[in-house]
Formats: structure tokens, sequence, C-alpha cells
């Protein structure tokens, strides 16, 4: 979606803020030379220069703040520093993307807060929605308001999935947008390092991901 709204809109910025877990680096296939905790060491020095400094440009056109390079840097990620680099990134960019694994943290919780719209990705089997709900019920304790929601099924098309409208009833919003289960296409370009989107416009994973961008401009103008 990123690279999408790169080329879109002419650059865009995502954060990978999955400090234990951060892929985005390797499957954009680029070698970040700073990260976000080199940010956070002082985060009240974050400026533009400094912040442009830490980032990491890909051939797309997006630009990509990476995550600790070891888990011992992970305890340098602070909300602060978080709170500062998103604030600056608002200003520079028409997109700014944050790609996150929990929501449970003060930094995470940080981005949602700030964010105009969250995307939560999921997938129709029992243990997948009950970590939703379970999520959907902590958003809503961190204030971040159900509008500002959209529910996004990932893998679409699995066998034996349980039905959508099982699954809206359960969370208790309408599902936004399916992402069809693609293996191959997803699988090849994991490993090449090329997003699916410019590796393989055409199939079908790639469209639906590039009709859920579009979605989210119109979502975004509306803010």
């Amino acid at each position: 979606m990123a690279t999408l709204l790169a080329q879109q809109a002419k650059s865009s910025v995502v954060f990978d803020l999955k400090p234990g877990l951060g892929d985005l680096a390797p499957l954009l296939d680029v070698k970040p030379t700073h990260t976000l905790a080199d940010l956070c060491l002082n985060p009240t020095a974050i400026d533009r220069v400094v912040f442009e400094r830490s980032l990491t440009r890909h051939a797309s056109g997006v630009h990509l703040l990476a995550p600790p390079r070891t888990l011992a840097e992970i305890a340098r990620v602070t909300p602060k520093g978080v709170r500062q680099a998103l604030s600056i990134a608002r200003t520079l960019y028409p997109f700014v993307v944050v790609d996150l694994d929990d929501c449970f943290h003060q930094e995470q919780a940080q981005a949602l807060r700030m964010a105009d719209l969250v995307l939560l990705v999921f997938r129709l089997d029992f243990t997948s929605l009950r970590n939703t709900r379970r999520t959907l019920d902590h958003l809503d304790q961190l204030g971040i308001h159900r509008e500002r929601v959209r529910l996004v099924v990932n893998r679409y098309g699995q066998a034996q999935e349980l039905p959508s409208a099982k699954a809206e009833e359960v969370l208790g919003l309408k599902i936004f947008h399916y992402i069809p289960e693609d293996p191959k296409t997803i699988n090849l370009a994991n490993n090449n390092g090329i997003p699916a989107v410019l590796d393989s416009p055409k199939a079908s994973v790639s469209k639906s991901i590039a009709k859920l961008t579009t979605g989210v401009q119109s979502l975004a103008g509306a803010h």
C-alpha cells in the first residue's frame, strides 16, 4: 500500500513499528543505515533534517523508517520519540503508513491515537476472530473511535473459513475489504524483496490491494 501511495502521490513514508519483528526492510530489499531506535535516543532533537536522514528510500518512492537493528535496542523506542517522528512525517508526506503487530505497548498506542484511519487486518478463523474482538475492545479503551476503524480480511477464500456474516456479527462492524488468498504471488514477492503490487500488478491480490489503497485515499481525503 505504501509503495502504491508513493507512486500516486509522488511520495509516502512507512514506519515499521514492529520493533521485535520488523520485516519491511528485507521485504523491500533495502539496508537501512538509521532506525527508529536511533531517532529516539534524543527525541527533542528530531527535526526535519534529522528525520529525513533517518529514512531509507525505496525505488518506488516510498521512504522507510526501519525498526531497531537488534532486540537489545528495542528499549530505546519511546512514545515521545514516536510521537515526534510521526508529527514531522505528517508535515512532510501526503501519506504516512504505520505497520503495527500489536496495540498493547505505549509506542504503538501513540501511533494509533494519531492515526486518521486504522486498518484492522484479520483472517476468517476462530483464533483470529477472537483476537480481533479483543483488539477492538482494547482500541475502545484507548479512545480509538469505531468510525476510524476499518476491518480488512486477509487471505480470503481459504477452505473452511468462517462466514463473513458471522465475523461481522461477532465484531459488530462491517467488513471494509477482502484481500484474496494468493500464496504463490505473495511468497514470490517476499522472497524476491519486491512488493507484489510492483512485481505482479495483474495478480488478484495486487489488484485487491490497489483497490484498498484507493479506498483509503478517499477516506483520508474525507478526513
